[in-house]
């Protein structure tokens, strides 16, 4: 018995010996540890000065125990680190490794902006592992995928829309007011945003096609001199084509040639005669060089036959204009064309192929067509090209509008507040909601800044529906305002021709 409890005591007492020892040993090893100190970042952004990728630079310190405080060490200590980094994982379960020698930073490029990186280092000192504490850095907004899960009515409800452009990328503080927002809020960032979309692509693609001057009126090419002009009037003036002008001189022609006759007698039934015998002597003819000269086309006219002839029809009916300049009296001074250069407008335009369909020349081919029916009938040709001119003028009007649809641009505009106020009411009964279902003894100064939250998140939308709402209105009002200058502008031009009948 004594034997056994000698060797007993003798085993425990070297155990305690032999755990002494190792327990000095390790107080006698100085204590290491790595520190990760900075993370700079380096943003590229696209064409758009959109965030696109960007570069980590990852830097750390070697930090040693002393009297129970850490002091930095010089990071040679280690002569190899491993850099561990992982995206939207800090356990580091399926980390890439990089290992750099004889350096305290590392540099990872192109990494996509919005993810969560995780980072730690490792190096080895005395055949024991030091390592850092695992460190963090997202750049701009979290994408779709790391959304949180956002709770609505007691039930988990994952909300399947991206925070609308710009707020998803451009201003940080907007990607967190999209993700606070209710449901409805979301709804109505999208509408807003897609109402704008909607909106531009209309300003752009719609109504600068159709309702642009070119599209209109037969302009000549622009070039640098036109910038120098301002305003439709100016633009109109100086641009519009040689061979539309000598169109309107020559049919001035044709009513001016009625009007003298008729002034020869007092007798209206003279008058009238006369007036019938001249129109199938010389205006009819007349009227169907007009309308020729309208419909020509060079590249159908390859041997030139159909300009001689046209030529010659110029020459008999309107001897008075061919040869010599053309000039014309306006607002801005007066403007003279040489005829060389209106020749080459009334045979070898390049954009002879669309000018007859312009609207302002199926409006000049209306009143055309109807003075050659009822030129004969002297008395009542005024009030019947006056009619047909008028009703293709408001037809081509309403055809502009709904080519460009412009009342679409109205309704975008004056739709996006009322969107805007909609998804703030919704924000601010949630905010009140969640207000309600506190705890009594919350602290006043808690209700305050939830409240205040609550409400600052739901006016955005507002915010946002009346910017997009004034920008689309302002847009509307310019398109409008210019399709009442075009429609003034055939009222001006047409009057000065019919009242020469």
């Amino acid at each position: 018995m004594n034997t056994y409890f000698r060797f007993f005591e003798k085993a425990v007492f070297g155990a305690l010996l032999i755990l002494l020892l190792i327990a000095g040993n390790l107080l006698a090893q100085t204590q290491y540890k790595i520190h990760i100190c900075d993370i700079e970042k380096k943003v590229h952004k696209n064409w758009m000065w959109i965030p696109d990728k960007v570069d980590y630079t990852v830097r750390w310190e070697i930090l040693r125990l002393e009297q129970d405080e850490f002091v930095r060490e010089s990071f040679t200590k280690i002569p190899t680190y491993q850099v561990f980094y992982s995206r939207a994982d800090s356990t580091f379960r399926e980390a890439k490794v990089d290992s750099i020698k004889g350096q305290n930073s590392m540099v990872f490029l192109d990494m996509d902006v919005g993810e969560k990186y995780y980072f730690r280092v490792e190096g080895v000192m005395n055949e024991n592992i030091v390592q850092s504490d695992t460190a963090w850095i997202v750049t701009g907004r979290q994408s779709q995928a790391t959304m949180q899960t956002q709770v609505e009515n007691g039930k988990n409800l994952e909300i399947p829309l991206e925070p609308p452009w710009p707020f998803n990328q451009l201003f940080g503080i907007y990607s967190e007011v999209y993700i606070e927002s209710s449901f409805f809020g979301k709804v109505a960032f999208e509408l807003i945003k897609w109402f704008f979309i909607l909106g531009i692509y209309i300003t752009f693609y719609r109504c600068l096609k159709f309702i642009r001057l070119g599209n209109v009126f037969p302009l000549m090419s622009f070039n640098i001199s036109s910038l120098k002009e301002f305003g439709f009037d100016r633009q109109w003036e100086k641009r519009i084509s040689p061979k539309y002008r000598f169109i309107i001189e020559a049919w001035k022609q044709v009513m001016k040639k009625d009007t003298n006759i008729a002034r020869t007698t007092n007798n209206l039934e003279a008058a009238a005669k006369m007036a019938y015998e001249n129109w199938k002597r010389y205006g009819v003819s007349s009227i169907e060089t007009l309308e020729s000269i309208i419909g020509y086309k060079p590249e159908k006219d390859d041997n030139g036959e159909v300009k001689k002839q046209l030529s010659n029809e110029i020459e008999s009916a309107f001897s008075i204009l061919k040869g010599k300049n053309l000039v014309t009296n306006s607002e801005y001074g007066k403007q003279e064309t040489k005829w060389k250069e209106v020749e080459n407008f009334l045979f070898d335009d390049k954009n002879a192929d669309r000018f007859e369909y312009h609207p302002s020349v199926k409006i000049l081919s209306a009143g055309l067509a109807n003075h050659k029916a009822n030129g004969y009938r002297w008395l009542e040709a005024s009030d019947e090209v006056d009619r047909a001119i008028e009703n293709r003028a408001a037809s081509e009007i309403e055809i502009l509008k709904g080519k460009s649809w412009l009342d679409w641009l109205w309704n975008l505009g004056a739709t996006a507040p009322l969107l805007g106020l909609f998804g703030t009411v919704t924000g601010i009964q949630v905010a009140f909601k969640k207000l309600s279902e506190l705890k009594e003894d919350t602290p006043q100064q808690e209700l305050i800044n939830m409240l205040a939250d609550g409400i600052f998140t739901a006016l955005w939308t507002t915010i946002l529906g009346l910017i997009a709402g004034i920008i689309l209105i302002m847009l509307y009002y310019y398109y409008r305002n210019k399709l009442s200058w075009i429609y003034s502008k055939w009222e001006q031009i047409y009057v000065h021709i019919t009242e020469k009948l």
